[in-house]
């Protein structure tokens, strides 16, 4: 997937991480491109998953306090398609 940059640069995206919700807006417009790119993603959040938008629910949630090892798990899973 391919994202516009703030100074017009474009960037690779392969994978992200991505908090449900930053300063009060959701991240769902960035969810969408990164799923319409086909990039794998997760997001992390003190929500539980039945709060996530209903378009978003089966996008893998790590929750808070997120433990490395849950990190390390899903990057392989990531990796693994």
């Amino acid at each position: 997937m391919l994202v516009l940059t703030k100074d017009d640069s474009t960037r690779v995206i392969s994978m992200a991480f991505s908090l449900t919700n930053l300063r009060g807006e959701t991240v769902y417009p960035v969810a969408a491109k990164l799923i319409e790119g086909n990039a794998p993603f997760a997001f992390v959040s003190g929500c539980a998953q039945g709060d996530i938008d209903l378009q978003f629910q089966t996008v893998p949630l790590l929750l808070k306090p997120v433990k490395p090892m849950m990190v390390e798990k899903m990057l392989k899973r990531f990796r693994n398609g």
